[in-house]
């Protein structure tokens, strides 16, 4: 698998200024689904469905507790991605 992402990566159409973002928001906090669960979801949807369909490179970004009450700071922080380069 290491080196099909190597070839992907490493393709001539491939801009390294351009990625694909991934957002994914749980009711858990973030940092548990990272740490506690090794965020296998995403890892493995990264590796079985972008890789396989030669989508990337990809940046993931997770939002923890969200709920309705912090849905207008949600829009605002997903919104300031593409500006901030990150």
């Amino acid at each position: 698998m290491q080196k099909r992402v190597a070839q992907i990566q490493g393709h001539p159409d491939t801009d390294p200024r351009r990625f694909f973002r991934i957002v994914v928001t749980m009711g858990m906090p973030a940092l548990v689904y990272r740490w506690f669960f090794f965020a296998h979801g995403l890892r493995s949807f990264e590796r079985n469905i972008l890789a396989l369909a030669a989508i990337g490179p990809t940046r993931s970004t997770r939002i923890g507790d969200a709920s309705e009450k912090r849905r207008g700071r949600i829009q605002d922080h997903i919104e300031q991605l593409p500006q901030d380069g990150a």
